[in-house]
């Protein structure tokens, strides 16, 4: 009796054993049923930049006021990078970051100019870092045709943005995406039976962009000491560079405030136009929508307006949601950085990548964090801002944050869950954690590519 039972038990087992491989199996292929949803290789592909859009203006981030709601419909059926960092906080390098997946430190465009043997020359992608390869090339030699419709300026093909563009438009510094959306409709219904990508950019929440009196909403009672001119924002961007802070009352600092609302609010009617359009020519079902912003923009918070001074969060936090063809929604809370846009890109559309892109690529697909998985990605960012700062920046997967002025070697430590603002120095308290980031932010941002 006693072997019989042990027979049996053993079948038992042998049967749990069986049926627990083949569950590991089935889930094994469901993982890979779902990596293959989460893909549209014959996808068309449209990123829109836009140019100085603070994350916390937009709907998910539960602003007082309705200023999205084109955007917000998208995000509805889009996946939504709630903690997306941006690696530099003004436009030059930021969107050579984007577009390269390396940091400005590797791409070297971190200004407009730069000076060799004495000369002043333009900064240029291919000058300063020819095996650098953008997004726009390996598109282009995977079969799309390609073109940019932007608002110049930061931009400009002189910078080596065109690079891998059949069509550039960067004609006029600064303009809307009145321009650029109208120009790129053309394009798109000209080459709407083949795989095409287009990069859609504009300035219309930007500082040096005057938005018409006559469409103000929120701005439309003016200041007792400004009209919301582009001039008077530049001195204002030049007293904080110079003077270190500016002096502004309440009144004046909510006018300005309520200016950037009015932009924001404009920005969303041009987009809502634009998505018609591509409902209208059938295009929302084969193309991969990716809406980012480079960077946000300061009102005060920490003594400025404006941006490329400093890298607090009202300027490195930006939004970047990726909209497919099908009507996935995800709002997705870990952090992850404007480099990673690339790669990301190219798992969906199933472009491979060879050993030197790999090489090139400093961010990750974020496709496994789309799935249900968890990353966790420390954010490393820069500014080099006209040359009157030098900062570089580490913020962490679990919410700390240590910048370093590498013109006065001051530090700054933050622990964001705590103190969100960044308002409590924590450098002389946390001298531990201090020195775990400074190592790691040194060893990270100094790496050359191989």
């Amino acid at each position: 009796m006693k072997i019989k039972y042990q027979k049996k038990r053993l079948k038992y087992l042998l049967l749990l054993f069986l049926i627990l491989v083949i569950a590991a199996i089935l889930f094994a292929a469901l993982k890979d049923i779902n990596q293959t949803q989460i893909s549209c290789e014959e996808c068309n592909l449209i990123i829109i930049g836009i140019d100085t859009l603070r994350a916390d203006r937009v709907g998910y981030y539960n602003y007082e006021r309705n200023l999205t709601p084109a955007f917000d419909s998208l995000a509805e059926n889009s996946y939504v990078f709630k903690n997306a960092i941006t690696q530099a906080s003004w436009t030059l390098p930021s969107f050579m970051s984007i577009f390269t997946s390396t940091y400005p430190s590797q791409h070297k465009v971190k200004n407009k100019f730069y000076i060799n043997a004495g000369h002043i020359n333009t900064t240029n992608l291919k000058k300063l870092s020819p095996d650098i390869k953008t997004l726009a090339e390996v598109m282009k030699q995977n079969g799309y045709e390609t073109a940019g419709f932007t608002g110049g300026a930061g931009v400009s093909s002189e910078f080596g943005f065109a690079s891998g563009f059949d069509e550039y438009y960067d004609k006029a510094n600064f303009s809307s995406f009145n321009t650029s959306f109208s120009a790129a409709k053309g394009w798109i219904s000209k080459n709407k039976n083949k795989p095409f990508f287009a990069f859609i950019h504009g300035y219309d929440c930007h500082g040096d962009f005057e938005i018409d009196f006559k469409k103000r909403f929120y701005s439309r009672n003016g200041s007792a000491n400004y009209k919301g001119t582009k001039e008077e924002h530049i001195a204002l961007r030049e007293k904080k560079i110079k003077e270190g802070s500016l002096n502004l009352s309440e009144e004046d600092k909510a006018f300005w405030e309520n200016l950037y609302d009015d932009k924001v609010l404009n920005m969303d009617s041009q987009l809502a136009e634009f998505v018609q359009y591509l409902n209208e020519e059938n295009m929302a079902n084969k193309t991969i929508l990716v809406i980012i912003s480079d960077h946000g923009d300061e009102f005060l918070e920490h003594g400025g307006i404006d941006h490329g001074m400093t890298l607090y969060d009202e300027l490195l936090k930006v939004i970047f949601i990726i909209k497919l063809p099908s009507p996935d929604t995800k709002i997705l809370e870990d952090q992850v950085r404007l480099v990673d846009v690339m790669p990301t890109i190219l798992n969906l559309l199933n472009i491979g990548i060879d050993n030197n892109l790999k090489k090139q690529i400093q961010g990750v697909s974020l496709i496994p964090l789309m799935q249900g998985k968890h990353l966790y990605l420390d954010a490393l960012s820069e500014t080099d801002y006209r040359w009157f700062a030098s900062k570089k920046s580490i913020r962490t997967h679990d919410d700390w944050k240590l910048v370093i002025d590498y013109l006065s070697w001051e530090k700054e430590l933050y622990n964001l869950a705590a103190d969100p603002d960044e308002k409590n120095n924590l450098v002389k308290s946390e001298k531990n954690k201090v020195e775990e980031l400074s190592e790691k932010l040194s060893d990270r941002i100094s790496q050359e590519i191989d």
